[in-house]
């Protein structure tokens, strides 16, 4: 089993400079989710995440590295390697979610039950919390990872905002690519035409 630091190690090399300590404590959630759902129990239980105010936090992750505030991390410390089979797995997560930025992945959390239950003391998600909730969202759809059956994009507000134009009830309604990289190359393309339509503005 892998320690949550280890994880972060391995993230904070395959994104050098890239990941702020919120943005790595995101995709360090979602990392232990898929996991988790996907039955490749590779995370110690005991590297829990509680609900802090602006999303799941590790309290050990978040002291580690605190000083760099909103500020990407700079560290590029050596790590574990993962099995093929484990590491297969992580990436898939992190290209799934690796490309929002931090406050649209924490808002993503903000929309999900097992923080939104232990917000109000900010308690321990545990592993039976995770379960209870991701194992029924349209992204467990993926597990076990096969490359012929499509592709079941993550529910965040970009993903809606960005992507699709979709009223309430088709938000309802699930969504499938053919692949990962149909969708990545969808989102890419909107958030570039996003970003040239508020340069026009301003």
């Amino acid at each position: 089993m892998h320690s949550l630091h280890n994880i972060a190690s391995y993230i904070l090399n395959k994104y050098p400079g890239e990941i702020t300590p919120m943005k790595l404590q995101k995709l360090l959630y979602y990392v232990k989710v898929w996991t988790l759902v996907a039955d490749k129990k590779m995370i110690k239980s005991s590297d829990a995440f509680f609900a802090w105010k602006h999303g799941p936090v590790n309290p050990s992750i978040y002291h580690q590295y605190k000083g760099y505030k909103n500020n990407p991390i700079e560290d590029t410390p050596s790590y574990l390697p993962f099995t093929d089979d484990e590491k297969e797995v992580v990436d898939f997560v992190l290209d799934s979610y690796g490309f929002y930025n931090a406050i649209t992945l924490s808002k993503a959390t903000h929309a999900e039950d097992p923080w939104i239950n232990k917000k109000e003391v900010s308690g321990r998600i545990t592993d039976q919390d995770i379960l209870d909730y991701y194992t029924h969202e349209s992204f467990a759809k993926n597990f076990p990872l096969n490359k012929t059956h499509g592709y079941y994009p993550p529910n965040t507000i970009s993903h809606y905002a960005f992507v699709f134009d979709m009223d309430k009830t088709d938000k309802a309604a699930e969504v499938m690519f053919d692949s990962i990289e149909e969708y990545k190359n969808l989102f890419s393309k909107a958030s570039e035409d996003y970003k040239f339509l508020v340069n026009q503005i301003y």
